[in-house]
C-alpha cells in the first residue's frame, strides 16, 4: 500500500510530477487553446484555457490534495468562488450566514439578495442548535469562517455541517484564515471549504485568486460550469505564482503563527490596548471548541486600543514596518482600522485594529507595534 504523503511534501510534489516534462520547476502555459488529437479533446481533457489549464489543474490538484477534498476548483478571485457556490443549483435560494462574516461575503450576498436571487439570513451560530429554526425551505446553504473575520467566533463544523444536513442544506466553509494547514473543514462534516487564495495561501501580496473544494461529484459540476459560463477562470501566470507559493506554505504558517503568538501575549500586558484576540490566549469552552476542529493557531490577531476611532487610525498610520493597507495573509505584516475599510454598515467596534501578522522578526515586530501605539 503507497504511503500517503505528509503535508510539507504534498505542498511541493503534489501538483507537477517530475517526468511529465524536463523542468524541474513548473513551466507556465499560457496557450488559450489546445489541439484536439483525432478530432477530440486531447488527454489532459484541455479545449480552452476558460475550461481549464495546465497551470490551473496542477493548483487545483494541490489543494483539493491539503483539504482531503477530491475536487479542485481555481477562480479568478475569492469572491468570484463565493458568488459560485453561492448561486449554484443545489444550494436552493436560502443562505444563512452568521453575524461576523468577511464583508466581501455579506455585501455580495445582500446585492444578490437585492436583486432577488436568493434570501439571507444573519444569525449568531455560536449555538448550532439555533440552525434548525431558521432553516425554512426545501435546501439552502449555511455559510461559516471559524475563527470568524474580525471577531474571532469559533463556530463548531461538525455541529452545524450536521444540523445543516438534516434540514437538506449544505455547509460551506471559508477556511482562509486558518488554511488547510491549521484546520480541515471537509474532515468535519462540511460540503465545501473556500479559500481566498490570494491571502495565506498565495502569501506574498501578488496574485488574485479563489478556491473550491468539495468531495461531491454534483458540487464539482456545478462549480466547473459556473467556471466556464461566467469567465471565472483564473490565468495561467496567477495559478503558476500560486503554485510556487503554496511550495513554502507549511514553513510560512509556522513563522506566522509563532509571531502571532508572541505579540499577542505581548500586547495582552500592554495598558495602552483594551482587549487582544487571538486564538492562542482562548481559555476554557472557547477554546475546547477551538481545538476540537483546529490544530494551529494562525496568525490574525484584533487588538482594541484604549482610544476612539481618530486615534486607532493614528495607530495604524504610523507603523514603520507595518504596513496599513487591506488584505492579509503576505509575508509582510499589515494592519488595518477594520471598521473604516467595511464602510457605513460595519458593526465592527470603533477601536479595533485587524493585524496580519508577517514573518520579520518578531522583535522588530514589537518593537513597531510598541511605537505606534505611542501616538495615543
Amino acid at each position: 500500500m503507497k504511503k500517503k504523503l505528509h503535508t510539507e511534501t504534498q505542498l511541493i510534489h503534489g501538483g507537477y510530477q517530475r517526468g511529465e516534462l524536463p523542468d524541474v520547476a513548473p513551466p507556465i502555459r499560457p496557450a488559450t487553446n489546445f489541439e484536439h488529437p483525432n478530432g477530440a479533446m486531447n488527454h489532459e481533457g484541455l479545449a480552452y484555457s476558460r475550461m481549464g489549464s495546465p497551470n490551473k489543474h496542477q493548483v487545483e490538484k494541490i489543494v483539493a490534495g491539503l483539504e482531503e477534498g477530491t475536487f479542485g476548483h481555481a477562480f479568478a478571485s475569492g469572491l468570484a468562488a463565493i458568488h459560485a457556490v453561492c448561486t449554484m443549483e443545489s444550494a436552493g435560494r436560502h443562505v444563512i450566514i452568521h453575524k461576523d462574516v468577511y464583508s466581501g461575503t455579506r455585501n455580495l450576498l445582500q446585492k444578490l439578495e437585492r436583486e432577488g436571487k436568493i434570501t439571507l439570513t444573519i444569525a449568531d451560530l455560536i449555538q448550532p442548535e439555533e440552525l434548525n429554526s431558521l432553516c425554512e425551505e426545501q435546501k439552502g446553504l449555511v455559510w461559516i469562517e471559524t475563527p470568524s473575520n474580525p471577531m474571532f467566533d469559533v463556530l463548531d463544523i461538525a455541529e452545524i455541517s450536521e444540523i445543516a444536513h438534516k434540514n437538506n442544506y449544505l455547509s460551506i466553509v471559508d477556511n482562509t484564515w486558518l488554511t488547510p494547514i491549521f484546520q480541515k473543514p471537509l474532515t468535519h462534516g462540511a460540503d465545501v471549504v473556500i479559500h481566498s487564495g490570494t491571502k495565506f495561501l498565495g502569501g506574498h501580496s501578488d496574485l488574485l485568486s479563489g478556491i473550491a473544494v468539495t468531495n461531491q461529484n454534483e458540487i464539482s459540476e456545478q462549480l466547473t460550469e459556473a467556471q466556464i459560463l461566467f469567465g471565472a477562470t483564473p490565468s495561467a501566470f496567477d495559478c503558476w505564482l500560486l503554485e510556487r507559493s503554496l511550495k513554502t506554505l507549511s514553513a510560512r504558517m509556522s513563522i506566522h503563527e509563532e509571531n502571532a503568538k508572541k505579540i499577542a501575549k505581548w500586547l495582552q500586558n500592554d495598558e495602552r490596548v483594551e482587549k487582544v484576540i487571538h486564538p492562542s490566549l482562548f481559555r476554557d469552552e472557547k477554546l475546547t471548541r477551538f481545538l476540537k476542529q483546529s490544530n494551529g493557531y494562525g496568525s490574525m490577531l484584533s487588538l482594541m486600543i484604549k482610544g476612539n476611532e481618530e486615534q486607532t487610525k493614528k495607530v495604524v498610520s504610523n507603523g514603520s514596518i507595518i504596513t496599513n493597507a487591506t488584505s492579509l495573509g503576505g509575508v509582510e505584516s499589515l494592519w488595518e482600522h477594520r471598521k473604516s475599510t467595511e464602510g457605513e454598515t460595519s458593526k465592527t467596534p470603533e477601536n479595533l485594529i485587524r493585524l496580519s501578522v508577517g514573518i520579520e522578526h518578531v522583535d522588530d515586530l514589537i518593537n513597531a507595534i510598541d511605537e505606534a501605539l505611542k501616538v495615543i
